[in-house]
């Protein structure tokens, strides 16, 4: 059976734009304010306008010196209540302000300059780019996958349950460096190539706008790239067809499920293991497991699957990690547990009218041809009383199993929800969840772990073929991203150095996670704390007295981290266009984590493209 989602990194939700907004325009803001200093910097050693800035007309310099002040004057304030240390989110407003003012004045122009573009000028240079580059026998690098392909089974050794987990990875992570290098090859010399061979000076003397030089080279080699892609895709999913799937693999892994998560919690006492990180790695918390332990753990959801027709259960998958502190007496044998699912309408107090009447359909059992078993009368009472019980599953380790829910659970927690749930809002107080499934380990000394994601309902199941594309959206993305920053690159430095500068800043987003935590941990010691630590021969874990070299040492550590968060906004969180793993354990990748991935994209390369205008526009090309 396949293993399921892990998610180290909560994916991000509707609720997270806010916040990602507020941080894109600080962040990004400030890149724009550094550049407003440079260029006010340089006309008043120039002592006169800029010939760009000069051919504006006049509401459009109006406009622009306008929010060039304000964005300077709001970070002046901004610096003044952080040193008062006063009125932080006072500040964290005019931090907002001043950013997105610095990006509306370096933005603006920009904007103004786009009626005078061309789509045909555009299209023509995107196709030289296309000619370009099948002149320059790039393509012959894809000749590599169709030997991945052929070979597949002799280098992929697995097991038949993971033949298709195994191959998704693998074509994956393949596709991925075969279509990024040659983009940042070809986008990263493009430019300079014609600067070289003198072809750019017989273009700019043609009624042909500098951006558009800019566009269409990102054109032409994103089109050529998506093509590639697109090809390389059909060829993946007709191998799959053609070579066949294991059936155990097909079972488990050729789907595309959507599921429906909730929120996790842990109930219990804490020396009684309830949510107690048993292992290093503390993606999971454990509860223990026994007759007299306590502890639980408990998914609220909020959200229920949609009633569909004919449909009287709803699978509800799960896959717990076993931690054994004894053996099993009989081997082979997993770990049993209890899943309860209870509606918000469910009180303990009807726990023995329940019993009662499962008692009493048992007896009207008696004696029937084929009577029905405890599992369908206890489906039976769930739409009754609001509760259901599944007692004594076992479970393996890592192992995904299902139970079916009754629809008519989904149904009574909806009964009069919307009331209460209103009523609550009014009142101030937090809503009861309709639905609740409660987790309780049976076997003792033996301990369950759990995350949020590991256990689900199965709202519905979608193409397999579809997914995979989707999953193939994301090498698309990361390919924009790369062309995008390597043409920008290229407009001031040359191929060698773009290509290394485009490479380096994909391979820091690599690692961004590990350099966010370094940048925002204050547990950790900083560079200053650890030398004053070792100048003093104290371990990492001993206090410090509070002098005045420790607290100097406190201000450099707070100001290094403050420009290492700067500094780690150039590199893109590459991380999140990574969708592979959604289609190798067989999970759909919903419209919203697309949406989500394509905001990001355009939050890191849109500055990249205004900055590559400026450059192009300031470089000194020909007259």
């Amino acid at each position: 059976m396949l293993l399921g989602m892990v998610h180290e990194r909560p994916p991000l939700q509707w609720n997270d734009l806010p916040g990602m907004a507020v941080g894109w325009l600080q962040s990004a803001g400030g890149y724009a304010a550094l550049g407003l200093l440079f260029w006010l910097a340089v006309r008043l050693l120039q002592r006169q306008e800029s010939p760009l800035v000069q051919r504006w007309p006049v509401w459009l310099r109006g406009v622009f010196y306008g929010l060039t002040a304000l964005s300077l004057g709001s970070y002046l304030i901004f610096g003044g209540l952080r040193l008062a240390s006063a009125a932080e989110e006072l500040a964290d407003a005019f931090l907002t302000v001043a950013g997105a003012a610095a990006l509306l004045a370096v933005v603006l122009p920009v904007v103004a300059e786009l009626p005078r573009l061309r789509w045909r000028r555009i299209q023509g240079i995107a196709a030289l780019t296309v000619r370009e580059s099948v002149r320059g026998k790039v393509l012959w690098v894809f000749a590599i996958l169709p030997l991945l392909l052929l070979f597949a089974d002799w280098f992929l050794p697995h097991r038949p349950e993971n033949q298709l987990r195994t191959f998704v990875h693998a074509v994956f992570w393949t596709m991925g460096p075969l279509l990024l290098l040659p983009a940042a090859v070809v986008a990263a010399f493009g430019i300079p190539r014609d600067l070289k061979q003198q072809t750019m000076y017989t273009i700019v003397t043609k009624p042909v706008e500098r951006f558009e030089i800019f566009l269409g080279r990102f054109a032409g080699c994103t089109f050529l790239m998506s093509a590639a892609l697109l090809l390389m895709t059909v060829c993946c999913l007709v191998y799959l067809g053609v070579h066949g799937v294991h059936p155990d693999a097909a079972a488990s892994g050729w789907r595309a499920r959507v599921p429906i998560y909730g929120d996790l919690s842990f109930r219990g006492r804490i020396n009684d293991g309830a949510g107690v990180r048993m292992r290093e790695w503390g993606y999971r918390r454990h509860i223990a497991g026994g007759p007299s332990s306590n502890a639980r753990a408990v998914w609220a959801f909020e959200t229920l699957p949609t009633e569909r027709a004919g449909q009287a259960t709803v699978p509800c998958e799960f896959h717990f990690d076993i931690l054994r502190m004894s053996k099993s007496p009989q081997e082979g044998k997993g770990v049993f547990c209890t899943l309860t699912v209870q509606t918000w309408q469910w009180r303990p107090e009807q726990l023995p009218a329940y019993e009662r009447e499962l008692a009493r359909l048992q007896a009207e059992q008696r004696g029937k041809p084929q009577p029905a078993t405890p599992e369908e009368l206890r489906l039976e009472l769930a739409g009754k009383f609001g509760y259901c019980e599944f007692p004594s599953k076992e479970v393996f380790d890592q192992t995904t199993f299902s139970i079916d829910v009754p629809s008519a659970l989904f149904r009574k927690a909806q009964e009069g929800y919307e009331p209460v749930r209103q009523e609550a809002a009014r009142n101030g107080q937090p809503a009861a969840p309709p639905l609740t499934v409660v987790v309780k380990c049976d076997s003792p000394t033996q301990f369950l772990g759990m995350a949020r994601h590991d256990l689900y309902f199965v709202e519905d199941e979608c193409s397999f073929a579809a997914n995979f594309f989707k999953c193939a959206l994301g090498i698309w993305f990361r390919l924009c991203l790369m062309i995008g920053v390597a043409t920008a690159l290229s407009t001031y430095l040359s191929g060698v150095v773009s290509l290394v500068t485009v490479l380096f800043l994909y391979g820091a987003g690599l690692w961004r996670p590990y350099i966010q935590n370094l940048a925002t941990n204050r547990a950790e010691s900083g560079p200053a704390d650890a030398l004053l630590r070792l100048a003093n021969r104290l371990p990492m874990t001993a206090k410090q007295e509070e002098t005045a070299v420790t607290r100097t040492a406190g201000l450099l550590d707070e100001v290094f981290r403050w420009c290492l968060q700067r500094i780690l906004n150039l590199f893109p969180d590459v991380g999140r266009f990574d969708l592979a793993d959604h289609v190798a354990e067989g999970f759909d990748i919903s419209g919203g984590t697309l949406v989500m991935c394509v905001l990001l994209l355009l939050g890191y390369v849109l500055p990249w493209v205004v900055l590559g205008f400026y450059a192009l526009k300031s470089r000194e090309i020909a007259s």
